[in-house]
């Protein structure tokens, strides 16, 4: 059975959208969930597993949010599972491999029950048709049973029957043998049309269409093309989705209200059909709805955003993982991490593109650096690598002594604003039905006091000076630019085995852009308005803030990274005049554009360059190192000397378009490099409760 819920789809949408996204609920199973349903006041999970947020009990459970129920007798031992649940006669029903239960049993709320014989064959699905329940699987068999007799309604020793679904009264199998759909009318089975021309994986009934997903890329007779996604309206095959996967489809899941789906695809992603994926579910099997509450099932992951855990069930919570921000000429993606513009839930690369729609890329990511001084000891949170589980410094939300759960749930998003919404609010707040989009309704504009988290957070107007974030009377989130993406990350409980001291310090992230066309300085740019707030007790001096990029100007092979000190700017470009492609990397051909980092209310004061020639990011651990690289330094405490052998914190503060000025010159067999630069400015001084903005 595959079942339920997720109003993700855009097949009928609301006049006002809310975000949505998905978050594990604890640890999670260890193994994978096939199914999930409802029994009462339970939530159900089936699976292969040994445990479930760490309360032992192999392939089955019941939960109801508080309490483990072990539901004995049936799939326990380690080489047996489930693979679908399912409700017949108002008794459960779970189904997989149990050979002392013929691979089915029913549970009437006291144990497990035998279905008379029950199969030979590993049970893949289950689905209720009419009066009977109907179970297919690994042979290429399909069975029904009628209360106490199961009846062979279908048997094909060359193949594999993956999927059931009741669609207009009919019931269709899903198979890997051809023509890979077939529908039963209740005395035979026929194609479905010309059928499509490869496995069918997953069914479902969803939005007044049967869905379907697979291998599959077109029909039979080549007629139409189906890239692994299609619906069938009893009539035609087409896809009505609106979403075209990447790869084969392994799952398909159906949202409430017979309407929306989300689509499992292979290639270890799991997308919404908006195309957003889930970053730590690649595989995902099955939803249900449990007291208002809406949970996914799977096989999970560490992710950049969830590096604690590898749930593998989740729930859908208000609220966007990652935005976006393309209201001009440059695409650039946000998520709630501290690599900036990487698009760590998408494939795991460059996100921010230039032009837009080019999709060629300048930048890799960027990530900022801050050290600090107390009492002759070094505070520092940095790093060259930035976002994999184990390097991850930064986490969701300020400085709190909540736990991490609350926190994920609470600030692992990304607020996305325009001035647009902003208008809506400041016009309608106060009109009968209107409801404001989720980043001006969960605006983080106070935190938990409670959790000894500043009473004020992310900045809003507020109506009537009581501070509080009152968005029915009227208060609205403060934001620069036309569109506005903003996050709160903390140093404070870092994942990783870090070998320094992170400061305490809470960093407001705010990336925007302008969507002046006219103004190209303008439409060409990303801002980022950065505040650390000191939360800590110790007053930090010889303070630095620096911004890592990794460069990556199409192919990335071939850059290198120069300064101007009368701008404030650091800058990538291209060494040769023609860009080509590296791994993953489209390049941009002839004439590739040059790209930069600009300080507008602080002054540059060092500037490093950073590849495998010198200053290898891969050798970077040590908090002394990084404190050097931000002070103008080599790496390793050395000076940086310029051609005429005088110390400078500027390294390649020439023009390369100016001879005799110093640049990097090219070597035969080295013309660029995969480069990186630092950035800095300082030196600060922050106080307890100071805040410095960059």
């Amino acid at each position: 059975m595959r079942s339920t819920l997720l109003p993700l789809a855009l097949f009928a949408a609301p006049l006002c959208i809310q975000a949505q996204r998905v978050m594990p609920v604890g640890t999670g199973v260890v193994g994978v969930i096939h199914d999930l349903t409802t029994y009462g006041d339970q939530l159900i999970l089936g699976g292969q597993f040994t445990s479930f947020n760490g309360h032992v009990r192999r392939n089955l459970q019941g939960w109801d949010g508080n309490t483990h129920f072990d539901l004995p007798g049936a799939f326990e031992a380690s080489t047996t599972h489930v693979r679908s649940l399912e409700h017949y006669n108002g008794e459960l029903i779970a189904a997989g491999a149990d050979p002392n239960f013929g691979n089915i049993a029913s549970w009437d709320g006291g144990g497990w029950n035998p279905m008379a014989s029950g199969t030979s064959w590993e049970i893949r699905d289950l689905v209720v048709f009419g009066n009977t329940l109907v179970a297919c699987g690994e042979d290429g068999s399909i069975s029904r049973w009628d209360g106490s007799l199961w009846t062979s309604i279908l048997e094909n020793s060359s193949g594999r029957v993956n999927a059931l679904a009741v669609y207009n009264d009919t019931l269709y199998a899903g198979t890997n043998f051809p023509p890979y759909l077939l529908r039963w009318n209740g005395s035979e089975w026929s194609s479905v049309g010309s059928g499509v021309n490869n496995s069918v994986t997953d069914l479902t009934s969803s939005g007044g269409s049967l869905v379907l997903g697979g291998y599959f890329t077109m029909n039979s007779d080549s007629s139409a093309t189906l890239p692994y996604l299609a619906t069938f309206d009893g009539a035609h095959l087409d896809n009505t989705t609106g979403f075209i996967p990447s790869g084969p489809v392994s799952s398909i899941i159906r949202g409430p209200g017979n309407d929306g789906i989300i689509v499992a695809s292979s290639g270890f992603s799991t997308h919404l059909t908006q195309g957003r994926p889930i970053p730590w579910l690649p595989w995902t099997y099955a939803a249900a709805e449990l007291n208002g509450r809406t949970f996914i099932g799977g096989m999970g992951n560490m992710s950049r955003l969830y590096p604690t855990g590898s749930s593998g069930l989740g729930e859908l919570v208000p609220g966007d993982d990652s935005n976006n921000l393309d209201i001009n000429g440059i695409g650039a993606r946000s998520t709630p991490t501290s690599g900036f513009f990487f698009n760590a839930f998408g494939q795991n690369g460059p996100g921010f593109e230039a032009p837009l729609g080019s999709v060629r890329h300048s930048l890799y990511w960027a990530i900022p650096w801050l050290t600090g001084v107390y009492e002759d000891s070094l505070f520092a949170s940095c790093t060259s690598m930035g976002l994999l589980p184990q390097e991850a410094l930064w986490a969701p939300g300020p400085v709190s002594t909540g736990s991490d759960v609350d926190l994920r749930n609470n600030y692992a998003q990304v607020w996305h604003n325009d001035q647009g919404s902003i208008t809506q609010q400041i016009t309608h707040f106060n009109d009968p039905g209107y409801e404001p989009p989720w980043a001006i309704q969960g605006w983080p504009g106070n935190g938990s006091v409670s959790d000894n988290e500043p009473a004020l957070l992310a900045p809003f107007n507020d109506l009537n000076g009581n501070g509080l974030y009152e968005p029915g009377q009227g208060d609205h989130p403060l934001m620069r630019g036309d569109h506005a993406d903003f996050f709160i990350l903390n140093d404070a409980r870092p994942y990783s085995s870090w070998a320094g001291t992170t400061l305490g310090v809470d960093m407001h992230v705010m990336h925007y852009a302008y969507s002046s066309s006219w103004l190209p300085h303008l439409y060409n740019s990303i801002f980022s308005n950065i505040k650390i707030i000191n939360r800590s007790n110790r007053t930090y001096q010889d303070l630095r803030f620096g911004m890592y990029c990794d460069w990556d100007i199409g192919g990335y092979t071939d850059d290198m990274a120069a300064c101007d000190t009368a701008l404030d700017l650091t800058y990538a470009y291209n060494v040769l005049p023609v860009d080509s492609d590296s791994f993953h990397a489209p390049g941009y051909g002839a004439y590739p554009p040059s790209a930069g980092c600009v300080f507008l209310n602080q002054t540059l004061t060092s500037h490093a360059v950073l590849g495998a020639f010198q200053n290898d990011p891969s050798d970077l651990f040590m908090p002394s190192q990084f404190r050097n690289l931000l002070h103008g330094l080599f790496a390793n405490g050395d000076p940086v000397l310029d051609p005429s052998g005088t110390t400078t914190p500027f390294q390649f503060h020439g023009d390369p378009n100016v001879p005799g000025s110093w640049f990097y010159e090219p070597l035969p067999n080295a013309p660029g490099h995969d480069i990186r630069s630092i950035s800095a400015a300082g030196p600060f001084t922050l106080a307890p409760g100071d805040t410095l903005c960059v």
